[in-house]
C-alpha cells in the first residue's frame, strides 16, 4: 500500500518536471553541453574585480574618518577660525541636513547614469570637500566644504548600501 502512493508521488512530481519549462530548458542545456567535452580556458573564466572591492573599501573608510573626525576637533577647528566652539559644531549639523536634503533628489539627477562613472564623480566630491575643510579660513568655506562631502557622502554610502559593484 504504502510503496503504491509513493510510486504514484515519484510519477507525479516526475510528471511536473517533465513538463516545467524551465527544467526543460536545463535538461537542453546540459544535453548540449555534455556533446562539447571541452573544457574551458582559464581566460574565460571571470575572475573577481578586485580593485573595485578596494575601492569601495577605500572609499567607506574615508566616508567614516570624515564623518567623525570633525567632532572630535571642534575646539582645535573653532579656535583657528575664531569662532564659538558650538558655531563650529554647526557644520556637523550642516552636513547633517545637507545629507538629508540631497537624499531625496541624488538618484533622479544622477538617473541611469553609469553607476562607475557616478562612483569616481563623488569620490572626487569627497577629496574636493576633504580639500577645502582642510585648508579653510574662514567659517563659510568650512560648511561649503562640509556640505560638499555631505553630497558625496549621502551618495557614497547609498550606493554602499543598495548596490552591487562588483
Amino acid at each position: 500500500m504504502k510503496s503504491d502512493e509513493s510510486c504514484e508521488n515519484v510519477k507525479y512530481v516526475t510528471y511536473k518536471m517533465l513538463h516545467c519549462a524551465a527544467f526543460r530548458h536545463f535538461l537542453r542545456r546540459s544535453l548540449m553541453s555534455h556533446s562539447n567535452e571541452t573544457k574551458p580556458h582559464a581566460r574565460d573564466l571571470a575572475r573577481p574585480n578586485w580593485s573595485a572591492v578596494f575601492a569601495v573599501a577605500f572609499c567607506v573608510a574615508c566616508l567614516i574618518t570624515v564623518e567623525f573626525l570633525p567632532v572630535s576637533l571642534l575646539t582645535p577647528m573653532a579656535l583657528d577660525l575664531g569662532i564659538s566652539e558650538g558655531m563650529a559644531g554647526q557644520s556637523v549639523t550642516t552636513t547633517a541636513f545637507v545629507a538629508m536634503f540631497s537624499s531625496l533628489f541624488i538618484t533622479t539627477v544622477i538617473g541611469k547614469t553609469d553607476r562607475r562613472y557616478v562612483v569616481i564623480l563623488f569620490s572626487l566630491l569627497l577629496t574636493l570637500s576633504c580639500l577645502l575643510v582642510s585648508f579653510a579660513d574662514s567659517f563659510t568655506l568650512l560648511l561649503l566644504g562640509r556640505a560638499c562631502l555631505a553630497v558625496s557622502y549621502t551618495h557614497l554610502r547609498a550606493h554602499e548600501t543598495l548596490s552591487d559593484l562588483v
